[in-house]
């Protein structure tokens, strides 16, 4: 590979593998949620999709010792493989959303018994 190959591939990965570290991150600077099984699961999720968006390399790395044959059973196989990965990506995120949409919802209940136990508290003073 080329340097100019090799440069690319590692500003690449960095675009892609920023989202994934920004959520990363993120979960763990929201102290509102004591379970963080929501915005991990939607971490992870992105995580797995920003590594599938990485399948090109070895498919490059495999064209240039593949006759034609090989090149498209490996590619058919590796096409459906990636949508498998890609599929369980896009559940872990959609359970993740459910999770963090149910805690959310946890939270404002509380914030608001929090809101009519002051009211009360505070109409009998």
């Amino acid at each position: 590979m080329s340097v100019l190959a090799i440069l690319f591939f590692i500003i690449f990965v960095l675009i892609l593998l920023l989202p994934a570290i920004m959520a990363m991150y993120a979960v763990h600077q929201w102290p509102v949620f004591t379970k963080r099984r929501g915005p991990n699961l939607i971490a992870i999720g992105i995580f797995i999709k920003v590594l599938t968006a990485l399948e090109f390399i070895p498919q490059v790395v495999v064209a240039r010792h593949f006759n034609a044959v090989q090149l498209a059973n490996y590619s058919l196989i590796s096409n459906y493989v990636v949508a498998g990965i890609n599929y369980l990506a896009l559940l872990t995120m959609a359970i993740g959303l459910l999770l963090l949409g149910k805690q959310l919802a946890a939270a404002e209940k509380q914030c608001r018994d929090q809101v009519t136990a002051t009211n009360t508290i505070d109409s009998q003073l």
